[in-house]
C-alpha cells in the first residue's frame, strides 16, 4: 500500500505539475500505537505538517499542501486533520514552525472511527469497557469521558471551514462499524461540506479490495482533484 501511495502521489504530482503537494500515509497502526494518548498522537501528527512547511530549499520534495491518507485508527486520525485546521488548542504548543498552518487540503479516511459518544452506545465492548482501545485512548470509558470522547471525534468539530473527505467502509465490519462513516457523512452534508463515502459490499476491517480497481480510481480522481483545486 505505501509503495502504491508513493506511485499514486508521483504520478498525480507530475500529471498537474502540482509538485508541491505531499501525500502523509502510515500502514494501518499496531494496537500498541493506538494505545498512546489522543493528544500525544493527534499534535504530532500537525506537526508533522508545520516541520514540513519549512524544508530547505535544497530538498527534493518542498511541499506547502498536505493530503492525509490512512486506515482504522489512522483513519480516525485523518478525519480528525480534515475537521480541526481551525482548532488552536489542538494546535499544539512543541514542534517548531508554530507560524505556519498544519491546516491539509482534503483526507481519506478507510473504516476509521469519528464519533466516540456513539460508539459508546452501538459498540459499546470498544468503547465502554477497560481494557478495549477506545477506554485507553481516552483513560476511560467514553460513555463517562464525555468530553475527551467529543474532542477525540471529528464529528464535533465540524464546521464550514473544513476540508474534503474521501470515506471508505465495509458493510461487514465489525471491527469499526459503519455507522461511524455514516455519522461523518450526515455531519458533512448537513454543514454543505464535500465528502463522497463509499461503501463496499461485503468488506469486513481491511482487505485489498479497498486499494484496487474502482477504489483505486476513486482515490486517484479524488487525489487529483484536490490538488488541481487547491494548489493552483
Amino acid at each position: 500500500m505505501v509503495e502504491d501511495g508513493a506511485k499514486v502521489i508521483k504520478a498525480i504530482a507530475l500529471l498537474t505539475g502540482c509538485q508541491n503537494t505531499a501525500l502523509v500515509w502510515r500502514a494501518s497502526p499496531t494496537l500498541s500505537a493506538m494505545l498512546q494518548s489522543f493528544l500525544l498522537n493527534f499534535m504530532t501528527a500537525r506537526e508533522r505538517c508545520d516541520g514540513c512547511v519549512q524544508m530547505p530549499p535544497s530538498t527534493a520534495l518542498t511541499p506547502i499542501k498536505f493530503l492525509w491518507l490512512e486506515a482504522s485508527a489512522g483513519g480516525h486520525l485523518a478525519a480528525l486533520m480534515a475537521t480541526t485546521g481551525s482548532h488552536k488548542f489542538l494546535e499544539g504548543v512543541t514542534g517548531g514552525n508554530l507560524d505556519q498552518s498544519s491546516s491539509i487540503i482534503g483526507a481519506i479516511d478507510y473504516y476509521g472511527p469519528t464519533d466516540f459518544v456513539l460508539r459508546s452506545k452501538t459498540q459499546p465492548s470498544r468503547a465502554n469497557e477497560k481494557g478495549s482501545v477506545v477506554y485507553d485512548l481516552l483513560g476511560g470509558g467514553a460513555h463517562e469521558k464525555i468530553a475527551a470522547a467529543k474532542l477525540a471525534s471529528a464529528c464535533y468539530h465540524v464546521s464550514n471551514d473544513d476540508q474534503p473527505l474521501l470515506v471508505f467502509h465495509g458493510t461487514r465490519d465489525r471491527t469499526v462499524l459503519i455507522d461511524q462513516s455514516k455519522a461523518i457523512e450526515t455531519k458533512y452534508k448537513e454543514a454543505g461540506l464535500s465528502i463522497r463515502f463509499y461503501t463496499i459490499e461485503g468488506a469486513r476491517h481491511g482487505g485489498n479490495v479497498f486499494y484496487k480497481d474502482e477504489n483505486a480510481k476513486r482515490l486517484i480522481t479524488f487525489l487529483g482533484e484536490q490538488m488541481k483545486s487547491k494548489t493552483n
